[in-house]
């Protein structure tokens, strides 16, 4: 029997003392003083630039293009590893405690992207649509925080398909509904907006829907993406300090290609 809490606390833990390692590095104090001035130049020349903004520029696009990017970028961690093939797959019926934080984790690190586009745009906004106000902002950024949920909670059902372009598909019509949702919201047309959140929200139900009907989630998927984040998170890293994990998977295709050379040569 998997107590899938001990589970899930025993990897988060140690999720997060590896991240931190490399952090500290990451953000430490030259860079983060780096940082300091770079935003204050940006915020300078943005807030000039807001001056002299042109009245046909199209605000609502660029509103509707970040925020439905932001909003449908959804990716759940899961913290597997490559073991889990073998000793957690059997088990998956007694891990939905396990996943159920998975996804509750995954939504909440990705707030602070939600926060970042909201406060970079907000200047824009009120510059193009004075008459709109703070609260129909601020509507805007919970209808962001829903449609962030709905798409996550279909990224996640979709991990139950294995066809690559199944979900490649599914993943392209939900950003496109999502842009033009916002698109539409932005301009302050909220029963269009609202007729297309109504469809998000069918298309969602009809993939949970398939999903029910599959066998269960492909574990291989799911490792395979983590694994892919943490490489890119290590590459980051690997700017600021040397990262073993990443030296060690270079050496390790090194070593494949001089192997398939000398099969080769001989």
């Amino acid at each position: 029997m998997i107590d899938a809490r001990k589970l899930w606390s025993d990897r988060f833990q140690a999720h997060i003392k590896e991240t931190s390692r490399y952090l500290k590095y990451i953000f430490n104090g030259h860079i983060a003083i780096a940082m300091f001035f770079f935003i204050s130049a940006l915020a300078y020349y943005y807030q000039r630039w807001l001056l002299e903004l042109p009245e046909e520029f199209p605000t609502a696009w660029v509103i509707g293009i970040a925020f439905g990017l932001t909003a449908s970028y959804s990716p759940v961690r899961t913290l597997l590893k490559e073991p889990d093939l073998v000793f957690l797959l059997p088990a998956e019926h007694q891990l939905k405690e396990y996943f159920n934080r998975c996804l509750g984790y995954s939504f909440i690190v990705q707030l602070y992207l939600i926060f970042l586009v909201a406060a970079a745009l907000g200047p824009l906004y009120f510059e193009s649509y004075p008459q709109l106000g703070m609260g129909h902002y601020l509507l805007m950024l919970l209808g962001m925080l829903l449609v962030k949920a709905v798409n996550m909670m279909a990224n996640w059902w979709m991990l139950k398909e294995r066809n690559v372009n199944v979900r490649s598909a599914d993943q392209l019509v939900r950003t496109i509904i999502s842009i033009f949702l916002f698109l539409l919201f932005a301009q302050n047309e909220l029963l269009y907006a609202g007729i297309l959140f109504i469809i998000l929200l069918c298309l969602v139900l009809y993939i949970r829907h398939i999903s029910s009907r599959k066998a269960g989630l492909v574990f291989d998927v799911l490792v395979t993406k983590d694994q892919a984040r943490m490489r890119t998170f290590y590459r980051i890293a690997n700017m600021f300090t040397d990262v073993p994990h990443l030296k060690n998977t270079v050496k390790k295709k090194a070593c494949t290609c001089s192997l398939a050379y000398s099969i080769n040569y001989l």
